[in-house]
């Protein structure tokens, strides 16, 4: 019972993680990959899901056998997949040479729509999209997440508002 009450944070806590990386992974929750365009400066970010997938599912798989293997008598195999996704991630995120991570770049990240968006925009609008989405109310946000035709609508408009006059050509 101890075990239970020590683990059960660290559980849910990859738990929620693991289902909100799905819901980015299929398109369902938009504001962690429109935050990755707020930065300024260096080269934007891309997003790689396969290795957060791995370590949240790695450290659910090990706290699932922690926190229930008394109750439910789970097998033992189920904490050595978990530790052995959690090494893996360790070992790609430490020892991958850039030449693969340039690789990797030319393959279409996930959600589609933000693929879409990379393929049609430019650095500056991607930024003034992402800054408009704090601004918008929750509301509309969670129709957004849900809608990709009502976004990229939105996301149209924000781009002509940020047209200068200089890129007006008659």
């Amino acid at each position: 019972m101890l075990a239970l009450v020590a683990v059960l944070p660290i559980f849910l806590i990859s738990g929620f993680l693991l289902i909100r990386l799905i819901l980015v992974m299929i398109g369902m929750h938009k504001a962690p990959l429109l935050a990755l365009f707020e930065k300024y400066g260096d080269d934007e970010n891309h997003f790689y899901p396969l290795p957060r997938m791995m370590l949240w599912l790695g450290i659910f798989l090990i706290s699932t056998q922690l926190a229930f293997s008394e109750i439910f008598n789970l097998p033992s195999f189920i904490m050595a997949v978990g530790v052995f996704l959690v090494i893996i991630v360790y070992m790609v995120s430490n020892f991958i040479p850039d030449s693969v991570r340039e690789y990797l770049q030319e393959f279409p990240p996930f959600p589609p729509w933000y693929h879409d968006l990379r393929a049609r925009t430019e650095r500056d609008e991607r930024r003034r999209i992402a800054y408009m989405w704090l601004r918008l109310p929750l509301r509309t946000r969670l129709l957004f997440n849900s809608n990709n035709r009502a976004f990229f609508q939105w996301a149209d408009l924000i781009i002509m508002a940020t047209v200068t006059k200089d890129e007006i050509v008659f």
